[in-house]
């Protein structure tokens, strides 16, 4: 390949995974010239392993060798920010002095994600559970000292090429980091994250610590933003002391213009106020802030809405033609009736987006569906995930039919919300099959598709066995309703996030519990999904293979029969995927054989999330103890339940689900008895 020109050779390598790359590298000199600033190129410290690894002598000189290289750039542990920031090559000095010298091998930085900076490392023994449990808990060490948040301000100063930067809320010294940001000529930079990104909910930093620009420096930073930015995001709950005396002699000029800021999520200085009407400081900040902002500006966020969201900034926004104006989101609010959430569709026909996921609507009525689906149309974005109730199979069949420009649907849960598990709204297998689409430019699909007929499945979740319903019928009759369904998708040429499962189980000690048929305990599940998409080649999975932009598909919580087979076939066919969630896991093991070994054996890049997991035989036979609970309710429950259930799998057929062979003889007896009985039916007419 040396007759191959440079360039070419740079194309071909940026398709290899690191691992093959830094293969690569040891074949020639011209290789590794081409693939080490591939392999520099993005550095992302985020676990102990990887902490402890650069932290090594071999790790701290290949860092500091490479570091003109990395363009991208992010970790979770300031020792790190602090030994590549602090230490030239050949040089131990530790003084903040000379940090400057230090970073100035950071120059080339495009991406700097510093959110979340521990104090101090995990524990070198410390296990992911151990890990998550501490990010609930207070930091592990104090504060930043002002030397160390110096060194972040000389880190910011030393890339002028960045074009994204994210500094989360453990910064002490507020007023001179925005100074920073201020000061510093940042041509490129078009994503600003700062001062924490969470609205105070963050369980990364100890909310104790948070500290507060002054009114001035936030005064000064809303006035002055970088005129390239285009996504604005930050915490400014500035101090707001002797803030009236710099409003009354503040000059009327306005902000620099910011013509290119397309979306805005501030928390600003008066966030935590529950007055309804904005006093005369809130006004003046932020009316002269967006009146400085162009055409481009499509999204508004803030928390507390239903006190944020107020009529003079909606009326600046709708005035000046903002889509922002057009944009409907009631983060904070609780509960809102149905007929007051359909009175606030009702002020805008022209909605690009809409968010119900934080708010609780009442399901007292029609109102709310019918008046979305009167002003769906130019709708691009819509989140009804906890809307339980509210919206009907049919009405989501029918926004489907109705809204052209749809490319972002939500209506399915990935978190616990605060009121607990609220239903998704759901759609029927037959709606979502017969009702005429003209949303096909749908980019991001999540949503629970239920009445899948599956007379495969003999055996629920819990252990018990399943009959008539959408369990009876033949294997064939489910797998055309299913073609179906996979011949709608497949028009979804550019869609990246599909989503068909649930949010993931989350047992607490307490809950209820139930024996399966190998006698093993599991939380008792009521929303599993039995009635729903085999995801199998036999029920057509291959019908998708247009979808070659999938980046992540979502089967938690469903009986879904994804086996080798379908593994290898996705692998070929969905070449951007990044994360196959649901395949497994310790309350819902694979049905499908050969699974967990050909995950070990291939460890494709998309399986990332099970490469912690010990694929035990506990794994295998689908379920682990929960170790909350008592041994001695655990053997009450056992012996209570587990003969009976057990005798009683055993009388239906002793397998969950049935093998190609019942399949086929149950379809041809199924067959035989159709044909009987239209043999019957015609002689009964002849006979007439």
């Amino acid at each position: 390949m040396s007759w191959f020109p440079p360039e070419l050779l740079v194309t071909v390598f940026s398709h290899l995974s690191p691992h093959d790359q830094a293969q690569c590298v040891r074949v020639s000199r011209a290789w590794s010239a081409i693939c080490i600033p591939q392999l520099w190129r993005r550095i992302t410290i985020a676990t102990p392993k990887a902490y402890r690894r650069f932290l090594t002598e071999e790790g701290q000189t290949a860092l500091a060798r490479n570091a003109h290289l990395v363009r991208i750039f992010m970790t979770i542990y300031f020792p790190i920010v602090e030994s590549i920031v602090r230490r030239s090559p050949g040089s131990g000095s530790t003084s903040a002095t000379e940090a400057p010298l230090a970073i100035s091998l950071f120059t080339n930085l495009i991406i700097l994600d510093l959110g979340t900076l521990w104090r101090t490392p995990f524990p070198p023994a410390q296990t992911p559970q151990e890990a998550f449990a501490a990010y609930s808990g207070p930091l592990p060490s104090p504060p930043l000292s002002p030397d160390q948040e110096e060194l972040i301000r000389h880190l910011i100063q030393s890339n002028p090429r960045l074009k994204c930067l994210n500094v989360g809320g453990y910064i002490q010294q507020c007023d001179a980091l925005l100074a920073i940001l201020t000061d510093t000529s940042l041509p490129n930079l078009q994503y600003l994250s700062l001062l924490g990104d969470h609205g105070g909910m963050s369980p990364w930093r100890d909310h104790d610590l948070e500290a507060s620009p002054s009114f001035a420096a936030a005064k000064q930073f809303l006035e002055n933003v970088p005129r390239s930015l285009k996504s604005l995001s930050g915490r400014l709950n500035a101090n707001v002391e002797d803030s009236d005396e710099l409003v009354l002699h503040d000059t009327p000029e306005p902000c620099l213009p910011h013509h290119n800021l397309e979306f805005v999520r501030i928390y600003a200085p008066f966030i935590e106020s529950e007055q309804t009407i904005p006093d005369p400081l809130q006004q003046h900040l932020l009316s002269k802030f967006f009146l400085s902002c162009g055409q481009n500006l499509k999204d508004v966020q803030t928390p507390h809405e239903e006190h944020f969201r107020i009529q003079s900034l909606r009326t600046i926004l709708a005035e000046r033609g903002f889509g922002a104006s057009k944009v409907l989101r009631l983060e904070g609010q609780e509960t809102i009736t149905d007929e007051a959430m359909a009175l606030e569709l009702a002020k805008e026909p022209d909605w690009t987006r809409i968010d119900f996921s934080t708010c609780d609507i009442m399901p007292q009525g029609r109102l709310t569906a019918t008046t979305l689906l009167e002003r769906c149309g130019s709708l691009e974005d819509l989140d009804i995930s906890t809307c339980e109730g509210v919206f009907t199979s049919q009405d989501l069949a029918e926004l489907l039919a109705k809204s052209p420009k749809l490319i972002k649907l939500i209506a399915s849960l990935d978190h616990m919300s605060a009121h607990g598990w609220p239903r998704n709204p759901q759609l029927e297998a037959q709606d979502f099959v017969w009702t005429p689409w003209v949303c096909k430019s749908l980019v991001y699909l999540e949503i629970q598709l239920v009445g899948v007929p599956r007379p495969d499945i003999r055996i629920g979740h819990d252990g018990r066995p399943v009959e008539g319903g959408l369990f009876r019928g033949t294997v064939e009759w489910s797998r055309q309703i299913q073609r179906l369904i996979y011949y709608r998708l497949a028009e979804l040429k550019d869609l990246i996030h599909l989503k068909l499962g649930h949010c993931p189980l989350e047992p607490q000690p307490g809950d209820s519990l139930i024996v399966d048929t190998e006698g093993r305990l599991r939380p008792q599940d009521d929303e599993f999904q039995l009635n729903c998409l085999e995801m199998s080649l036999a029920s057509g999975l291959d019908m998708l293979a247009g979808l070659t932009q999938l980046k992540v598909l979502d089967l938690t919580r469903c009986a879904h029969r994804v086996g080798v087979a379908e593994l290898e076939w996705m692998q070929k066919h969905w070449p951007q995927l990044e994360r196959i969630s649901g395949l497994f896991d310790d309350w819902y093991p694979a049905l499908e054989p050969g699974v967990y070994e050909w995950l070990i054996e291939n460890d494709p890049a998309w399986a990332w999330e099970y490469r912690d997991m010990q694929f035990s035989e506990d794994h295998r036979c689908g379920g682990t103890l929960l170790r909350e609970f008592s041994t001695q309710a655990i053997q009450v429950i056992i012996a209570e339940g587990v003969e009976g259930i057990v005798a009683q799998a055993e009388a239906t057929t002793g397998n969950a689900f049935q093998t190609e062979e019942e399949n086929v003889v149950q379809a041809e007896a199924t067959g035989g008895i159709l044909a009987q009985a239209e043999e019957e039916d015609e002689a009964q007419a002849e006979q007439n």
